[in-house]
């Protein structure tokens, strides 16, 4: 399970006061994704990002 931490964010510049908390289970190919939506004042995407939500079930 990759941590975040900057050394794995290094390709997404991050500013100094940030602080980078959580870990990354599943997923990366979404956060590939939304990382490099442009964004504008304090970070915020320019458009928004949006995910459809999906319900997985196990069969028993």
């Amino acid at each position: 399970m990759p941590a975040l931490t900057p050394t794995a964010v290094s390709d997404y510049p991050l500013p100094p006061n940030s602080t980078i908390f959580g870990q990354l289970i599943a997923g990366e190919e979404v956060l590939d994704k939304i990382a490099p939506a442009p964004t504008g004042p304090q970070d915020c995407p320019l458009n928004p990002v949006e995910s459809k939500p999906i319900l997985i079930s196990e069969s028993h």
